[in-house]
């Protein structure tokens, strides 16, 4: 086997003299790609979703994002410790790859010492977004918790 693989580089190379490129036998293609902006402005009445949860521990609240079919598609937001009306206004950018269904997932989160908690979760269909508009949605977590974000698909 590695004489018939010598045998092949060698004649690899007498063609090259002859001028032939081995690399042009290697086909690249491209695929276009969108760029979401997605801006975690800020939340309002965040909660635990009962009284007695939010009376012994104020929730430490943060945004998770998770677009799956997306390269690096896992970022989160800066939590505030005890802050039921956080204010982020923090901006982030996923690739999406155009010829799949996108689905975008925020996880409102408690940060804790020990191990942080899902608040709740919530999904939002990226194929009905218009490429150049922005979309501001308010998004509800469990019964009185709102994160405001906006979308903006390029």
């Amino acid at each position: 086997m590695l004489a018939l693989q010598c045998n092949n580089l060698q004649r690899l190379a007498i063609e090259n003299e002859e001028g032939f490129d081995p690399f042009q036998v290697f086909e690249v293609r491209h695929r276009a790609c969108s760029l979401l902006y997605v801006t975690v402005k800020c939340g309002r009445n965040i909660s635990k979703g009962s009284s007695t949860k939010d009376l012994m521990d104020t929730p430490d609240p943060y945004v998770r994002l998770r677009l799956p079919n997306s390269p690096d598609g896992r970022r989160k937001t800066m939590h505030y410790d005890n802050e039921i009306n956080p204010k982020w206004e923090e901006s982030f950018r996923f690739y999406l790859d155009t010829d799949k269904n996108n689905t975008l997932y925020l996880d409102l989160m408690d940060a804790n010492v020990i191990s942080d908690e899902v608040i709740d979760t919530q999904e939002f269909k990226l194929n009905n977004l218009e490429p150049g508009r922005a979309e501001h949605i308010t998004f509800k977590f469990k019964e009185s918790s709102e994160v405001d974000v906006d979308l903006k698909l390029v």
